[in-house]
């Protein structure tokens, strides 16, 4: 029975100790590699801050990703295209109070730009690049896991960047940065 208490004890003394995986203010770095049909990639980059304090069952953060991916169309025999996609996103991170994890499930709209020297007909190449640019919406859910205070690990599924992307995250308060450097804030 003692041994119980004691656990009991421990468990609940570490959870209190614990800070919340995704914060307000928080800011989050990362870097990824997605798959999806006929691509290579993409490889994005994203930026994420928490916006909100506790709001219902979790909290806002907002942010951006730029990816590129590398293409090919199995119509055309040697069509290799790319696309560079600009994506504005906004999260919503659920405190389930599970420690080191993060879930969330959000909305995005992104720029897509899109070039290859294809004809869409013929699939000759003509030496040009034919360029479009094209608004879409996107939604995805995904986990991140937190091996130290700092990095963790990512996992999203949805539509958008690809069907499902994974990557490293960097946790970090740029106020604390500004402190040790000696710069001060604007």
């Amino acid at each position: 029975m003692k041994n119980y208490i004691a656990l009991v004890l421990f468990v609940c003394l570490t959870n209190v100790g614990m800070a919340q995986a995704f914060q307000r203010d928080g800011n989050y770095l990362q870097a990824g590699f997605g798959a999806q049909l006929h691509t290579l990639g993409p490889i994005s980059v994203g930026y994420e801050r928490g916006i909100t304090g506790l709001i219902g069952i979790g909290r806002f953060g907002v942010g951006g990703v730029i990816a590129n991916e590398f293409y090919y169309n199995p119509l055309y025999v040697n069509s290799v295209q790319n696309r560079t996609t600009l994506m504005g996103r906004c999260a919503y991170h659920f405190d389930f109070d599970i420690e080191k994890m993060d879930v969330y499930a959000g909305a995005a709209v992104a720029i897509q730009f899109r070039g290859d020297n294809k004809d869409k007909t013929t699939g000759y190449s003509y030496g040009n690049t034919i360029a479009r640019i094209s608004p879409f919406p996107t939604v995805f859910g995904g986990i991140r896991y937190y091996f130290s205070e700092k990095f963790a690990v990512y996992a999203e599924v949805g539509y958008g960047l690809g069907y499902l992307s994974g990557g490293i995250v960097y946790r970090f308060n740029y106020q604390y940065l500004l402190k040790r450097s000696g710069l001060n804030e604007f």
